[in-house]
């Protein structure tokens, strides 16, 4: 077990090593649109609740997906068991992978560097590998030996698996909080190049690029991507809550809003992500915007100006709880 400490502890490898060896080497998370909808109801009401209570609460919202709709069709008594939409499956369901690993290098002390972690130290990674279809359809279509083409091996993937995204994590489990420090896709994005290249780049027999190498190859595996590149956000969000909540026994989840992220990681102009995975993504998910400051951030010494600064500029966390 960890110690308890009264002080905030940052991740490092006996940490990121006790969870990993408690846990099994992969997890299989099936998925399909909007289940993270029902998955935040389960979490929200382990019980059975009355749906006047669930309207009334902030996850009402996610009743109007059609999933939700189906299961409060057959409740004729007033109340809901949300555990009963675990029988809810489609043709369309991913059973992706659920791998860990870790990022980041043990420095004490904040400074501007690559890893692009808000506290000195390591981060907990869950990397969300694609399920055995889309191999499949990847490997008959463009072929293993380019699967380089869609990888970054700079970042935190699986050497083996093809890594469809994942988040970056830092966990207090003394407090039973974490921060989402990332959620990101180099497939995606690399997808999105080729897509590109498809539309704008005329065959070249002395091009090296996979449009010109493979373009039917390419353009058969890019219409195949179209629901991995509409929900890849939801699906490694909803497995990094079910995940933290389940198996880690978190009960408070931050996220970084698109400020805090920048300024707790101290990040270049030129490495910026995308806003909407800051906004839209955690507002989809129901975590509200807070004046909080996240306890690891807050006792951390090492950061210690850069709170104040935050404060004073009136930074604001995102804060889902349970």
């Amino acid at each position: 077990m960890l110690s308890v400490d009264t002080t905030v502890k940052k991740m490092n490898t006996n940490e990121i090593n006790w969870i990993t060896s408690c846990l099994p080497d992969k997890f299989v998370y099936p998925y399909f649109k909007d289940k993270y909808a029902l998955e935040l109801l389960q979490l929200a009401f382990p019980n059975k609740a009355k749906i006047t209570d669930v309207k009334q609460s902030k996850f009402a919202r996610f009743l109007n997906k059609k999933l939700l709709k189906d299961l409060l069709a057959n409740c004729g008594s007033g109340e809901v068991d949300f555990k009963e939409g675990d029988q809810t499956w489609t043709t369309d369901t991913s059973f992706l992978r659920l791998t860990l690993s870790q990022w980041g290098d043990l420095q004490r002390w904040k400074n501007g560097n690559y890893h692009q972690v808000s506290r000195p130290e390591l981060n907990l990674v869950l990397q969300v590998n694609f399920d055995s279809a889309h191999d499949q359809h990847f490997y008959k279509t463009i072929g293993k030996e380019d699967r380089f083409y869609f990888r970054n091996t700079h970042h935190p993937e699986h050497e083996n698996y093809n890594t469809l995204g994942w988040l970056r994590l830092d966990v207090y489990l003394e407090a039973g909080e974490v921060l989402i420090e990332e959620v990101q896709s180099d497939w995606v994005k690399e997808v999105a190049h080729f897509e590109r290249n498809l539309k704008s780049k005329p065959k070249d027999p002395e091009c090296m690029c996979l449009a010109c190498d493979k373009p039917g190859a390419l353009r058969s595996y890019v219409n195949h991507f179209k629901t991995y590149k509409k929900l890849w956000d939801e699906m490694i969000l909803s497995a990094g809550i079910w995940f933290l909540v389940k198996e880690l026994g978190v009960k408070t989840v931050w996220y970084h809003t698109f400020e805090t992220s920048k300024h707790y990681k101290m990040m270049p102009e030129y490495s910026l992500p995308p806003r909407s995975v800051y906004s839209k993504l955690p507002e989809r998910f129901g975590f509200e915007k807070v004046d909080e400051t996240p306890s690891l951030i807050a006792e951390c010494k090492a950061l210690g100006k850069l709170v104040r600064r935050a404060k004073a500029r009136g930074m604001k966390f995102y804060k889902l709880e349970f």
